[in-house]
């Protein structure tokens, strides 16, 4: 194979040796090539004697070339001003959890005695609620009123916004479950009858104010009862 370069001249003749019949064969002059682009170089290759096979032109790229864009992240939905007031750690005075978890159970049941503990955390898009609830009540069956209690740790997580007074919360991750014990025996099946005390998932739809701040806190998934509490830094 021969190679040649573009001299400038449309007179210039090269002649090269054809390796494969060992005789010289003169080549036809190679084109001249007038590069207008500074960053490209253009090499005539020749597979072949003139005449029976044309030039192969190979250009190379300039190394000009353009940065790729960096993506931009999604935009995190900021929380409404008036709602920043409930970003930080909080909890719940031991008595207003004792008097909320003892009005949820006393919508179902009688001679309620609660205790616990209930905390709630917000940054600007995220929340976590931590519930430990101890509730001793009687249930009245027909056979007579059975002393029994509701034992129940949780963790909740998910995401919030919030408008000037509500808070909606999404992606709700609900880790938990409770005990039951009656006459001091943990009950077979009992349907339907314990899920009226405390709601599933307290935080969506909760109501706020920034003043105190405090919550209003629904009682029941089955009521639209609420009561007001006031969160205390942690």
């Amino acid at each position: 194979m021969t190679v040649v370069a573009a001299c400038g001249s449309d007179d210039a003749v090269t002649t090269g040796t054809d390796m494969a019949g060992g005789t010289i064969v003169p080549l036809e002059a190679a084109d001249s090539t007038v590069d207008t682009d500074p960053g490209t170089s253009t090499v005539t290759v020749f597979d072949e004697p003139a005449g029976t096979t044309a030039a192969t032109t190979v250009a190379t790229t300039s190394a000009a070339s353009t940065a790729p864009a960096v993506p931009t992240p999604a935009a995190t939905q900021p929380v409404a001003a008036a709602a920043r007031c409930l970003i930080g750690d909080w909890r719940i005075a031991d008595g207003d959890v004792a008097a909320y978890m003892g009005r949820s159970a006393s919508s179902v049941f009688d001679d309620v005695v609660a205790s616990g503990q209930l905390t709630l955390s917000f940054t600007a898009s995220n929340y976590t609620w931590t519930q430990s609830a101890r509730i001793a009540f009687t249930v009245d069956y027909d056979t007579g009123p059975t002393p029994a209690t509701f034992s129940q740790d949780r963790v909740i997580t998910g995401s919030w916004t919030a408008t000037s007074s509500t808070i909606s919360a999404t992606n709700l991750s609900n880790n938990g479950d409770y005990v039951i014990t009656e006459n001091g025996v943990e009950p077979g099946d009992t349907g339907d009858l314990f899920l009226g005390i405390l709601p599933y998932d307290p935080v969506d739809g909760m109501t706020y104010s920034c003043d105190g701040p405090t919550l209003d806190l629904r009682l029941s998934d089955f009521s639209a009862d609420t009561m007001t509490v006031t969160l205390q830094p942690r």
